[in-house]
């Protein structure tokens, strides 16, 4: 697929679009999203940046899911930070460099239901560490932040180690893990085979690079697609 256009049924609630052609956001998605329309999973798709409309027509979305969609600036889009009802947002391997701090507080002020981030996969030296205090700030909220496999050294001293502990926030093969001796016990493994996080293993969604012995062939989330462990 490297077009869409149309528009979506009005009582969809779930849009799950994997491996496909797009080389930009499809203009279906533009506008006239249907306000039942909750969670949005896009990935393996170079669509490289968000339209500025989605500010507006994504207004419903509990869920947003943009994993290795090649953002061209490398940060996170700023049109996100008006979804005032988003709680999950994920933005694993597509090798964003920073978390600006403007990006920071538009999201302390605009999405206050945002509790949930993955940052996974990204070449981040720095954590979104004024939007992580914040979140940890709040009584009333238990929030999770992934960061595995950046290039995180060090990290400052507004991080509680409870929240380390606790796995709240996840460094997972972050340099501060790989190069911290003796490894932290809160330290774990992240890949069972490269470019497959242990995370994505049965998680019903087929990852070709989670295919194999290492990673119990997915857990059979592949089977839907006609691809069985004894094929190999």
């Amino acid at each position: 697929m490297q077009t869409w256009t149309g528009r979506l049924p009005a009582s969809l609630t779930t849009l799950v679009i994997r491996q496909s052609h797009l080389a930009t956001l499809p203009t279906i998605l533009h506008s006239d999203v249907p306000s039942s329309l909750a969670t949005l999973y896009i990935e393996a798709s170079p669509i490289r940046m968000l339209h500025d409309t989605v500010a507006t027509s994504w207004q419903s979305l509990l869920e947003l899911v943009l994993d290795n969609v090649s953002f061209a600036d490398g940060a996170p889009s700023l049109a996100v930070t008006n979804l005032s009802r988003l709680s999950y947002h994920s933005l694993r391997f597509n090798w964003l460099t920073r978390v600006s701090m403007t990006w920071q507080s538009l999201a302390q002020a605009q999405m206050l239901a945002l509790n949930q981030m993955d940052l996974s996969g990204s070449q981040l030296a720095e954590g979104p560490w004024s939007w992580w205090a914040a979140q940890t700030s709040h009584e009333t909220m238990t929030s999770a932040l992934s960061l595995r496999t950046n290039p995180i050294a060090a990290l400052p001293l507004t991080v509680d180690i409870s929240s380390l502990t606790n796995r709240q926030l996840v460094l997972d093969d972050t340099a501060y893990c790989t190069e911290t001796e003796p490894r932290p016990l809160f330290c774990l493994d992240s890949f069972c085979a490269p470019a497959c996080l242990l995370s994505m293993v049965g998680d019903h969604l087929c990852d070709s690079a989670c295919f194999n012995v290492a990673c119990a062939y997915d857990k059979d989330d592949c089977t839907s697609i006609g691809l069985e462990a004894d094929q190999i």
